[in-house]
């Protein structure tokens, strides 16, 4: 994050051991200085306590072009007037706080809050590393943000929301830090059909807490697997030609389709596609995107690939060859970008 120290604070001596500290986040990379505000530095009693030679760093590290612009990261206001617990003003992407506060809040890394951290957090990392995106990948290694793990999407709003308001949280606010800024939330649409919006309720209420929220286009992290990445995760046999009999599935049907489960309704068998077809329960907008496919293809497509699909982002040996991959389709490629910027313009 971008962070600027209020003049009158920079000319108090008794604040010099923060401001020093606040010197060590920009040294490893965590942070940097706003550059409009560097002019400030230099004529100021803390500006001439460092010297030159940091003056120099703090420019160098304010202009770096390592991460995404700078220019649109958020701002920190180190301010002495600020309340306890800080203020944001979310329109404009500024926290302000008081200095022994700044220290805490300058600490805490970016949270990218998922369902699970493991699968999910390793879904970013590797499409990061399938397109070539080192930044991102530099930024985590550098802490600049960490994975939360919310246990499943029931605890989605709840992880963002805690993250300001604590646990057991004080009706006066009291306990209460400015701290929306600091998390995001990415999360599977599991929509089965074109316009199927089931998780409505969770991004009204994590958009409340959170800097930003990103609910994936397709149903889920495993709908944007390359053939060359499932090809090389199965075995041969019936699980390769259910793989090319998924990518001869329209786009649409491809995005919508559940690669873990197929056709098989939770905890049954598999069945044949004229009972699909038949069946009321189904919704018929899943019925309809589905018809066209062939019974040949509905034989293998119908099981799924299993629970453990999602191994693929997990284990070393299934990553891909950095920047030589490509993805299913175009429209997942800048997705997977979009999201990559939303996480890098937060830290």
């Amino acid at each position: 994050m971008r962070i600027k120290i209020e003049q009158q604070a920079l000319n108090k001596e008794s604040l010099f051991p923060v401001f020093d500290v606040v010197l060590r986040f920009i040294e490893s990379g965590r942070h940097s200085f706003d550059v409009d505000s560097i002019s400030d530095i230099e004529g100021s009693g803390w500006g001439d306590y460092v010297g030159d030679a940091t003056i120099d760093l703090i420019k160098r590290s304010s202009l770096s072009t390592s991460y995404v612009s700078t220019e649109q990261n958020p701002l920190v206001v180190i301010d002495e007037a600020a309340p306890s617990g800080g203020v944001v003003d979310f329109d404009r992407r500024l926290t302000r706080v008081e200095p022994l506060d700044a220290i805490h809040f300058l600490t805490l890394p970016f949270a990218v809050i998922v369902e699970n951290e493991i699968y999910d957090g390793s879904f970013l990392l590797w499409m990061a590393k399938a397109i070539n995106n080192q930044s991102f990948v530099s930024a985590y290694r550098k802490q600049r943000f960490q994975f939360r793990h919310a246990g499943g999407k029931g605890g989605l709003s709840g992880s963002s929301k805690v993250f300001s308001d604590g646990v057991w949280p004080r009706s006066d606010g009291a306990y209460s830090r400015a701290l929306r800024l600091w998390n995001g939330v990415m999360l599977d649409s599991d929509a089965a059909f074109p316009g199927h919006n089931p998780n409505d309720g969770i991004v009204n209420a994590c958009q409340e807490t959170a800097a930003w929220v990103h609910e994936l286009q397709a149903r889920s992290i495993e709908n944007y697997l390359p053939k060359e990445a499932l090809l090389n995760f199965l075995p041969k046999g019936d699980d390769r030609t259910r793989v090319y009999k998924y990518f001869e599935l329209s786009e649409q049907q491809r995005r919508h389709y559940d690669l873990k489960r197929g056709f098989k309704k939770r905890n049954k068998t598999d069945i044949p596609k004229a009972t699909f077809q038949a069946d009321g329960e189904t919704p018929a907008e899943v019925r309809e995107l589905y018809r066209d496919v062939q019974e040949e293809a509905w034989g293998f497509l119908v099981s799924g690939f299993g629970s453990s699909l999602s191994q693929i982002f997990v284990d070393e040996q299934h990553r891909p060859n950095t920047g030589a991959v490509e993805l299913p389709t175009t429209s997942a490629r800048e997705e997977v970008e979009e999201i990559l910027k939303k996480v890098l313009r937060s830290v």
